[in-house]
Parts: C-alpha cells; sequence; structure tokens
C-alpha cells in the first residue's frame, strides 16, 4: 500500500502573514519523512516564496493510495486547460493593470529585511520568465531532458536587481510570455503529457509547467500587494 503523510502546518512570511494548514496530506516516496524534509515538500508543493519558517505539526503517516498523476496521466481537460491558456497568455495585461496601485516611489520599499522589493519582485518575474521560455520548449522538443532549478534570491542579490530597468523587465517579460502563448495554444493532447527532470522539483510534466507559470503571476501580484500594506502601515501610521 502507498504510504501518505497528514500533518497540520504553520508558515510564517518574511514580508509579513502566514498561513496555516490542518489535516494536510502529501504522497511520500518511502515509509517515513522527516519534518525538515516535509517542510521542503511542503513549500515546492505549494509554490510558496519568501518563506521564513516552516512548522510541522501532529505528523501521522498513513497507508492510502497516492493521489498524483501517474506518468502519462492527464489533470486537465480540454476546457480546462484551454482556460488556463488563455490566463496565461494575459498575465502581461494583468500586471500592467496591477502595478498602477502601486506608487513608482514606494517600489524600492522593503516590507522586512530579507524581503523583496516590488521593484525586485519584476525583475524576478522577467528572469523567471527566460526559464520558463526554455523549460516548455525542452518539454516539447526533448522530452525527458533535464532542466536546472535556480536560486532566486541569490539572482536577486548576485545580479543587482534593484539596479535594473523594471520597464525593460516588463517588455522581456511580454515578449517571452505572447511567444510561449503562441506556441503552446493549438498543441495536441498528447504533447501535454511530455516531461523534464526539474534538477530540484523532479519529474514534471508539460501541463504542470502549464498550472505553475499560470499562477506565477497571480501570486507575485498578491505579494506585491502585501508589500504596498506593509508600505501604507510604515508610511502612514495609524493614529
Amino acid at each position: 500500500m502507498d504510504k501518505r503523510v497528514k500533518f497540520d502546518f504553520a508558515v510564517i512570511f518574511s514580508n509579513g502573514g502566514g498561513l496555516q494548514g490542518q489535516d494536510f496530506r502529501l504522497d511520500i516516496a518511502g515509509d517515513d519523512i522527516t519534518d525538515e524534509a516535509l517542510a521542503e515538500y511542503l513549500v515546492r508543493d505549494l509554490r510558496l516564496l519568501m518563506v521564513e519558517r516552516v512548522s510541522i505539526l501532529k505528523k501521522e503517516i498513513i497507508s492510502e493510495p497516492h493521489k498524483r498523476l501517474r506518468p502519462g496521466e492527464i489533470a486537465l481537460n480540454n476546457a480546462e486547460r484551454q482556460h488556463k491558456i488563455e490566463s496565461y497568455g494575459k498575465a502581461h495585461e494583468k500586471l500592467v493593470e496591477a502595478i498602477r496601485a502601486f506608487p513608482v516611489e514606494m517600489w524600492q520599499f522593503r516590507a522586512a529585511p530579507d524581503g523583496w522589493t516590488i521593484h525586485e519582485i519584476m525583475i524576478h518575474i522577467a528572469d523567471s520568465e527566460v526559464n520558463s521560455y526554455v523549460r516548455c520548449r525542452r518539454a516539447i522538443a526533448e522530452p525527458g531532458s533535464a532542466v536546472l532549478g535556480y536560486n532566486e534570491v541569490e539572482w536577486a542579490k548576485a545580479l543587482h536587481y534593484h539596479e535594473q530597468s523594471t520597464d525593460e523587465a516588463l517588455e522581456l517579460f511580454k515578449c517571452l510570455r505572447r511567444a510561449s502563448y503562441e506556441l503552446i495554444k493549438t498543441l495536441p493532447d498528447s504533447v501535454w503529457v511530455n516531461t523534464i527532470e526539474h534538477s530540484e522539483n523532479g519529474t514534471m510534466t508539460l501541463e504542470d509547467w502549464l498550472i505553475d507559470y499560470e499562477d506565477h503571476i497571480p501570486a507575485h501580484i498578491a505579494q506585491m500587494r502585501a508589500v504596498y500594506e506593509a508600505w501604507v502601515i510604515a508610511e502612514f501610521p495609524a493614529g
């Protein structure tokens, strides 16, 4: 019988706020998993960013069939996939609309010492899209090939994100996203089960890639909104 882990968790984010869950379940490969490994697994599985600390509570290993898809299975039906493709294609429009709400003069505001600014998030979005662009094409043209993860925090520091142009980053993101959207919108069903081997996340299908990157911009818009709200509190304290 397959093994799964059932647990409660509490996540604290470095830019403020948190996330909690009860009776959460994940598939595991063996008979047990350490709290440290489970915390890393949870962060990857939920695609969380800016995580400061994860607490694992009430962990229990249970015998239960795995819920994740087996190789060759598809999670989305045609209508669901097409909806995600169209949402994916509108990401630049959504991003430009969202950042209008954030005054440019606060884009370098840092809510926490190790938190990202809105300026840095926008540069990250462009760099992430470069990686996404390659991963998509690897999955289509060279299924089974390897792709590399990267250290987002170190890239932000070493590449001096705070000094780079957000206008250029937005234009780069726009071009890359449009090109990938045009590429994927008419792919046959058979291609969506193609896989790549991610150096950190393991085997991923092209459909996994779509699910991840369709959500990427909304997640960062929410992150930028949290930074903005922290700036408002700091700039205009109540009372």
